[in-house]
Order: C-alpha cells, then structure tokens, then sequence
C-alpha cells in the first residue's frame, strides 16, 4: 500500500528523544521517487502539526 498524504501518520520527534542525536542518512538521489514521496509526506506532516517546518530525522 502506497503511503499518501491522508494515511501518513507520523511520530514527530521532540526535543530530548534520541533520534535526535543519530547521524542522518545521506540522501543519494533527491528526485528519487521514494524521496519525493517522503517530501510530499513530510509537508503533509507540517501542515497537520501546524508547524512552519520540520526536519527528515524528526519524523519516525
């Protein structure tokens, strides 16, 4: 199943938790289609948090 917009439903990390701390993976190639799928996911992610952004490692 295809993750989309409305089925996504992240843990957004807050200050403190450890993934914080974990080097992030290098991102090979970013029009790859897993990685603007992620992009599209995270912006999605934003705007149900009511944030103003949001970094790749903060969502798990």
């Amino acid at each position: 199943m295809e993750l989309t917009e409305k089925t996504y439903k992240p843990n957004i990390a807050q200050v403190g938790q450890p993934v914080l701390r974990q080097k992030a993976k290098v991102v090979e190639d970013i029009l790859a289609e897993d990685c603007q799928q992620l992009i599209k996911q995270m912006m999605s992610t934003v705007e149900q948090a009511g944030g103003v952004g949001i970094a790749a490692p903060q969502i798990f």
